[in-house]
């Protein structure tokens, strides 16, 4: 009995796919350039992009997602919006600078009463 033989992939299919991903990483790299170039050079860009290009089709509505995504990421806060750790970091500093002008309040107050006592 004969071995039936084994299909063979034409010699040409394993280049087009290096092809395919030599594409997809030009691709990924212009995305991230034009998202540097608009956003500046921010670190998160390029794991948005390509967690992007892993999960999602590659459609315009697609990308106007990702840019909203990057635009919120990349946004620097204003001052009055500090992080929740930031806010736990600077709350006691607060804390403690009101009790001291509270204690030296206290202290004037009563350093003023004992002058006005006869």
């Amino acid at each position: 009995m004969s071995r039936p033989k084994s299909k063979q992939l034409p010699k040409t299919a394993k280049p087009d796919k290096q092809l395919s991903v030599q594409k997809r990483e030009q691709l990924k790299n212009i995305i991230i350039s034009k998202f540097k170039t608009k956003y500046g050079n921010h670190p998160s860009i390029a794991t948005h992009v390509t967690n992007f290009l892993t999960s999602q089709k590659l459609t315009e509505e697609n990308l106007k997602k990702l840019d909203k995504i990057i635009q919120q990421e990349t946004k620097p806060r204003p001052p009055s919006q500090k992080s929740a750790k930031e806010q736990k970091n600077t709350e006691p500093k607060k804390e403690e600078a009101h009790k001291e002008e509270d204690a030296a309040s206290m202290k004037s107050y009563k350093s003023s009463r004992v002058e006005d006592s006869p």
